[in-house]
C-alpha cells in the first residue's frame, strides 16, 4: 500500500462494485487520478480492446453520450 502524502488529495472513496478508470477507457486519455487501495482489493481489469468490443455492441446514441459526458467532465476537472 502506498501512503498518502501531505500533498496528495483524496478525490473519492469507492465501495465494493464501483468503477474506476472509466473515463480513460471512453476517451483513451490519461487517467485523471491515481488509485490507492486502503485494504486488500480484488479488481477486474477491462482492457481497452475489450471495452471497445463491448462499446461497439451498444447503441450509437449511448456511445456518443459517453464521449460527450467524458469530455465535459474532463473540462470541469481541468478548470
Amino acid at each position: 500500500m502506498v501512503p498518502i502524502s501531505g500533498t496528495d488529495q483524496v478525490v473519492d472513496t469507492l465501495e465494493a462494485g464501483e468503477l474506476l478508470g472509466e473515463m480513460a477507457l471512453v476517451d483513451s486519455q490519461p487517467r485523471s487520478a491515481t488509485a490507492v487501495a486502503k485494504v486488500v482489493t480484488t479488481c477486474i481489469v477491462i482492457t481497452p480492446t475489450d471495452f471497445q468490443h463491448r462499446l461497439e455492441k451498444s447503441d450509437p446514441f449511448v456511445r456518443a453520450m459517453l464521449k460527450v459526458l467524458t469530455r465535459r467532465l474532463r473540462k470541469s476537472i481541468n478548470h
